[in-house]
């Protein structure tokens, strides 16, 4: 265990400390692009990558994990993936196109066919190197793969920063996410350590695809449901769907980077010590004491700092967002107990219960989305909260059966970490006097910090106690 935990810290620290620097980047990227574009445009961007999100799901059509998760996967089943996933990112591409046709009259957004052709252009460039980030994943090579994701991330938006200050507009945002495809994949192509061969089997296709199709199965479903909101609201009001993906956006922006190193880490991590109970036990409690450390507060401290940081950073005309975005920062608090939910059962089950787990999910969902949505956008608003904490639930609920972490192990790690969230929100909420924004945003989240920080540190937080040890690990080299 104490080998696995040393590579596990070593992947999440190379994966969070690129992620961060990634957000702090990225960030500063979007108040230079975004100021410079209206939220009609913007809702362009939100409907193009909801088809992406949507379509992506059949690109690797779940073989990543089916080859992280087998231990004995061969060369002939790493470059059968491969090509397969290559043939079924040009099919998607193409049906993308066509696509693009019949949405843009529905939504009454004549551009979409504009911009369409090069913004998905995404999924094929992307499918190029998926096996690549397999390879380094399934290695915990986490530090060449952090390295490649942030410099194809620079790459990216200085491009769209210069495109905005240009003023090419909108092709500024679609040219971030072609470039940043590009540059990523190509790099995992010159510095990853795998290349394909035509050295392909039907037979490796087929043995994979039991398990992989349930994955795809699940993330399809995943995705559909998290691009209603966008399709729904644009057909209602594009000016709208403008804000709401901006909050959205801003929102993903921690949540997303926090995430996915937590899940890129932990898959591969969980997956090699499947078989031993007490390891694998003590793996999911240490992944869910660091995650939700970094979560709760972050989720926090941005509610109660949300006007001040959309009046530091954002043009006037982004306001209108911040409702939106407060409300969506409430269900960046369910997202990590789903995600640890997910890789215990991608990891300890043959996919069969993944797939059960999302069919209740939706169930669930369509009854919230069939509430919400005739009640406007606030109330759909809510309802994705009411999805991610559904969602939350039914996936540990079954995660359970799977794992010796039950309940009484999850709220014994969360909810310290939740009272002490609470002191520190309810201490920077009630902070308030007669200064400029900016200087009212320092010296909130300086306290938020100093709250969190004390606290942690005089009630001895487990969760606080791992990450003390993470970084001596990260001192020690």
């Amino acid at each position: 265990m104490g080998e696995l935990k040393n590579r596990a810290t070593k992947g999440f620290a190379w994966g969070a400390g690129e992620k961060i620097f990634s957000a702090l980047f990225q960030a500063w990227v979007t108040v230079n692009v975004v100021n410079r574009i209206f939220p009609d445009d913007y809702a362009l961007k939100a409907i193009l990558a909801a088809f992406v999100l949507i379509f992506n799901s059949f690109v690797d059509s779940g073989f990543s994990q089916a080859l992280i998760r087998n231990r004995q996967a061969t060369a002939r089943d790493y470059s059968s993936a491969f090509w397969f996933n290559i043939a079924i990112a040009a099919a998607v591409y193409g049906v993308l196109i066509l696509l693009a046709y019949p949405a843009a009259a529905i939504l009454d957004m004549p551009r979409l066919t504009q911009f369409a052709p090069v913004f998905f252009l995404v999924v094929p460039l992307s499918a190029l190197g998926i096996i690549q980030q397999t390879v380094l994943a399934r290695e915990f090579d986490f530090r060449r793969l952090s390295t490649i994701t942030f410099v194809s991330t620079v790459a990216a938006g200085l491009v769209s920063v210069w495109m905005a200050f240009a003023g090419l507009g909108f092709w500024a945002i679609v040219g971030q996410r072609v470039v940043q495809a590009a540059v990523r994949s190509g790099l995992l192509w010159i510095f990853g350590r795998w290349t394909p061969t035509f050295d392909l089997s039907v037979s490796s296709i087929r043995r994979m695809f039991g398990y992989s199709s349930r994955l795809l199965a699940t993330d399809l479903l995943t995705n559909i449901y998290n691009s209603v909101p966008q399709f729904v609201i644009g057909k209602i009001h594009s000016t709208t769907l403008g804000n709401y993906d901006q909050a959205r956006s801003i929102r993903d922006l921690p949540v997303n980077s926090a995430m996915s190193s937590m899940q890129s880490v932990t898959f591969p991590a969980l997956a090699s010590v499947s078989g031993d109970e007490g390891k694998y036990t003590r793996g999911v409690g240490y992944a869910v004491r660091s995650i939700m450390l970094l979560m709760m507060p972050l989720m926090a401290g941005l509610i109660v700092v949300a006007d001040e940081m959309f009046g530091v950073f954002l043009a006037p005309q982004w306001q209108a967002s911040v409702p939106f975005f407060r409300i969506l920062c409430i269900a960046g608090f369910a997202t990590p107990i789903g995600i640890v939910s997910s890789n215990i059962l991608r990891t300890r089950s043959d996919g069969r219960a993944v797939l059960r787990a999302e069919v209740i999910r939706k169930v669930l969902a369509t009854t919230v989305l069939a509430i919400t949505i005739p009640l406007g956008v606030v109330a759909i608003t809510w309802g994705v909260v009411a999805i991610a904490f559904t969602d939350a639930a039914v996936s540990f609920a079954m995660a359970c059966c799977h794992s010796g972490y039950d309940w009484r192990s999850l709220l014994r790690d969360v909810l310290p970490i939740a009272a002490l969230t609470a002191a520190m929100a309810a201490g920077v909420w009630l902070l308030g006097f007669d200064a400029p924004q900016w200087i009212l945003l320092a010296a909130k989240i300086a306290l938020g910090v100093a709250i969190y920080g004390l606290g942690g540190w005089l009630f001895r937080l487990a969760a606080m106690k791992d990450l003390m040890e993470m970084v001596k690990r990260m001192i020690n080299g």
